[in-house]
This record gives C-alpha cells, sequence and structure tokens, in this order.
C-alpha cells in the first residue's frame, strides 16, 4: 500500500514513484519502516509543495487511524498478502468434511455408488510403475534411466492382506548405455519384468513359520506367550540384558564383550570371573 498515492489522486498528471513498507503487530498498530519520493516529473511548480505536506500529513496521521480501526485490520485495510512457500509437513494435508458433525449426513444412492467406484479404482491391480534401471558399474550410465511398467499396487480388503502378482511377463526396454571411460555410446535392452495379473493375499506363508511359530494373520506369531511375557519382566531389572527372540521364540542375552580375566555366562547374562583365573591363583 503506497500512502502517497492518494495524494497523486488529487491530480491527474502527477507520475510519481514512492516505497512504503509498513508492518502489523498483535497490537494493530503499523510501523513506518521507510518512506521514499522521487522522481516528480511534468508537474506544475506550484503543485509541488501541496503534494509533499498532504503527503506528510498522511503518514503523521494514519498510525492513528489504524489503531482506531474496530475489528480485524486486514479486513478494514487491503495489505496485499505476500505468497509463500508450501512447507514439507504440508504435501500431506487431508481433512473429512462432515466427520465432526453429531449427526452426519447418510449415504445417499449417489454417494454409495462414488464410494463403491472410487474403492474399485484403487484395489490392488496392475498399475504403471516407474523403475529404475539397474547399470553395470559406477562407471555406466544409461538414458532413460527409468522403465515404465505394471507393477501389483492398490488396497486388499483384508489389512494384513498385501498386493502380490500372479502372473508376470517380461518387456524390453531400450536405452543408451555410456561409459565415463571411454568414448561413444551403445544401444542395447533392458528386459524388465512387469506384473500382469494381481491379487491379495499372504506374503509370508505357513511353510515359512518354524516349530515354534504359528501361522496367524500372514505373519509368524510365537505361541509361548507365558514365556515371553516373563522375559520381557527381566528386562526391567536393572543389570538384566534378556531380550526376546522373535525367531526363536526364546529369551535369549544381550552378549556384551567382557573384561579380561571374564568371560560370558550365558545362564546367568553377564560376566563371569573365568576359572582357570581362580585355578592359577591356587597354584601360586
Amino acid at each position: 500500500m503506497t500512502t502517497c498515492l492518494f495524494a497523486c489522486r488529487l491530480k491527474p498528471f502527477c507520475k510519481s514513484s514512492y516505497h512504503f513498507s509498513s508492518l502489523l503487530r498483535n497490537d494493530l498498530t503499523v510501523k513506518l519502516l521507510h518512506f521514499k519520493m522521487s522522481s516528480i516529473i511534468e508537474m506544475n511548480s506550484k503543485y509541488n509543495t501541496l503534494l509533499v505536506i498532504t503527503c506528510i500529513l498522511l503518514i503523521s496521521v494514519l498510525p492513528a487511524v489504524v489503531n482506531s480501526v474496530p475489528g480485524n485490520f486486514s479486513s478494514a485495510v487491503p495489505f496485499k498478502r505476500s505468497s509463500r512457500s508450501v512447507t514439507r509437513n504440508e504435501y500431506n494435508i487431508q481433512r473429512c468434511v462432515g466427520c465432526n458433525n453429531e449427526t452426519p449426513a447418510q449415504c445417499t444412492r449417489k454417494s454409495f455408488k462414488n464410494a463403491k467406484q472410487y474403492a474399485d479404482k484403487i484395489k490392488c491391480q496392475p498399475e504403471p510403475t516407474y523403475v529404475q534401471l539397474e547399470v553395470p558399474g559406477p562407471a555406466f550410465s544409461v538414458e532413460p534411466s527409468v522403465a515404465k511398467v505394471n507393477r501389483c499396487s492398490g488396497v486388499c480388503k483384508h489389512g494384513y492382506h498385501s498386493c502380490m502378482p500372479i502372473k508376470t511377463s517380461f518387456i524390453k526396454v531400450p536405452v543408451i548405455l555410456s561409459n565415463h571411460h571411454k568414448k561413444g555410446y551403445n544401444c542395447v535392452e533392458y528386459e524388465v519384468m512387469q506384473h500382469d495379473e494381481c491379487s491379495c493375499g499372504c506374503q509370508i506363508l505357513e511353510e515359512h513359520c518354524s516349530e515354534f511359530h504359528k501361522h496367524d494373520r500372514c505373519a509368524c506369531k510365537c505361541t509361548n506367550d507365558a514365556e515371553m511375557m516373563q522375559c520381557l519382566a527381566k528386562q526391567l531389572v536393572p543389570g538384566q540384558r534378556s531380550v526376546w527372540d522373535e525367531d526363536k521364540c526364546e529369551c535369549v542375552c544381550e552378549v556384551e564383550p567382557c573384561p579380561e580375566g571374564f568371560e560370558w555366562d550365558s545362564s546367568k547374562c553377564r560376566c563371569e570371573r573365568s576359572p582357570w583365573i581362580d585355578e592359577e591363583n591356587l597354584l601360586y
């Protein structure tokens, strides 16, 4: 907002450039930071003094006028808001419209149909995906460096299921291979796997579980829950280094290096004095 713009509008032949900066604080006051007036041209000399006096008067009374404005000052005086860049935390902004209502609107036939159609779009199915091409070594580069192929992606009905391929094929991708240590280029082809059909299922199957586990909801879980709780209780004791091993389904010791003359005792889960040290002391 330029303060002296009001004064210039008094005369249509006024062509001036002004710079006025103001800063709005919590107490709704305006601090004048800088005022510059230059190059008053094509103006009759008798109006110069009048315009300068008008500008000075406006600057002197502007803070008092701003303080007297009730309510939100930004709504009373049209300051031009500067644009700002989007922060990293604002990339994933989402909100539910109508979730906070005490009586949310019931599903109509149209809204229910829209939700089903959207769910069908994001279900587990082959979707175009960019896959990074692997180069033969650090001295090589390929152009293009990625391939666009279909890969299984989407949402499964059960949260513990994964979207996996059940039928695959290979496509050929022509690329230009270059070696940074040699001149020239080579035109080669990459064979990249793509997913033709997808299905929801378990990535971890029952045969992947050991004799200590049971297969439950696509995961291998330990069956001896009581022993696991005892092991977790030991961790609360100062000096204990017992940890629960999910692979072995047993309580094991977190081995630590022992000082000279001591060795690790897994039964006590701590460093104990070596027996051969005591024998040598008896000999001497």
